[in-house]
């Protein structure tokens, strides 16, 4: 079976759709590329949304049933319908609920002209349901991404497709900076080519001047704070960006990038690196190489080390599970100022 891109882009596509998974933005993505493809934009009397767990199979099966009116498909939408589940209403694992179970049974009954597309963030592969649709449709799982590498490249062709060029080295920086939530990442290169205007070229600067406001001032506040052991300022800023709601694993990426700077500063320094050669080595901007340096001094050699192995070991934890992402970054936090 040719995968979901595929039949979009040959359109030949399988009457029956599963689209699911954590990664929202893309669920989203390709449930209105399926919707625009198979039918038209005004056709509301050919296409119909069935919402939610109380989604019954027999009056999707009523719909599934009419034939087409002046148009050649008829387009059922079905979303977090708990169609899904992998027990049966009497227990039996794998088996699917009774619901899923009727609905395999009505749509093998429609007509070919009747096509189906189910959106759900959650699915039990063993459930008769997604068995059937495997076999007789396409089925397409979508998985947040976990490194930044993987969305390099998806980054870029937003630009390009927006008439930007952009180099990989800035598209990392972008990664690391706003996360891998691809619709944050979405909101943030709208507005990088909204400032850039009529540029052709994405540089650096332009990330650096949209993607660095108040609340990345207030996230190096902190880590100011942090170096002159301030812990009452550096708490006090830690709960305004809690209030702003400011993503922790940004957070915790913002962090890590910074002490690593700092130990290229340390290192510079050490080589005896004029200005402009230290700001190329640690990959900073000229105006802001003042504070790094200050804070180069105040922290010392192993403290640096120390705190960037712990930011490190906070971001393990959340993501392993060993802790909730906000109580890691407090642990962290609260170490950090303690000698």
């Amino acid at each position: 079976m040719k995968t979901i891109d595929d039949q979009l882009k040959t359109k030949e596509i399988s009457r029956f759709q599963l689209i699911y998974g954590e990664d929202s933005y893309m669920v989203k993505y390709y449930k209105k590329a399926l919707v625009q493809a198979l039918s038209a934009p005004e056709d509301e009397m050919n296409r119909t949304l069935f919402y939610g767990d109380k989604a019954n199979p027999s009056e999707i099966a009523d719909v599934g049933q009419i034939l087409p009116f002046m148009a050649d498909k008829r387009l059922i939408v079905v979303e977090e319908s708990g169609l899904f589940a992998g027990k049966s209403s009497e227990g039996e694992e794998g088996g699917g609920s009774q619901r899923g179970k009727d609905m395999v049974t009505y749509l093998e009954g429609f007509p070919e002209t009747t096509y189906v597309v189910f959106v759900e963030t959650k699915v039990d592969g063993r459930s008769g349901l997604t068995k059937f649709l495997k076999k007789n449709g396409c089925v397409t799982e979508l998985k947040p991404a976990k490194k930044a590498y993987e969305l390099v490249d998806w980054v870029a062709r937003y630009f390009i497709k927006n008439g930007k060029k952009i180099r990989k080295s800035t598209v990392e920086y972008i990664l690391e900076y706003v996360g891998l939530d691809r619709q944050t990442l979405i909101n943030e290169m709208d507005k990088i080519i909204a400032f850039v205007g009529q540029e052709n070229v994405v540089e650096l600067e332009d990330v650096e001047e949209i993607c660095t406001g108040t609340i990345t001032k207030k996230i190096f506040a902190m880590l100011d704070a942090i170096s002159l052991q301030e812990k009452d300022k550096a708490l006090a800023l830690y709960r305004d960006l809690w209030e702003a709601k400011e993503p922790v694993q940004q957070t915790m990426a913002m962090i890590r990038r910074h002490y690593r700077i700092l130990l290229r500063v340390e290192e510079g320094l050490y080589k005896g690196l004029n200005k402009g050669e230290l700001c190329a080595y640690a990959g900073v901007r000229d105006f802001t190489l003042p504070n790094y340096t200050a804070a180069v001094k105040a922290l010392g050699h192993e403290k640096m080390v120390h705190l960037l192995d712990g930011i490190i070991e906070a971001e393990m934890n959340y993501k392993t599970g060993k802790m909730d992402e906000r109580v890691a970054l407090e642990v962290f936090l609260l170490e950090a100022l303690t000698n």
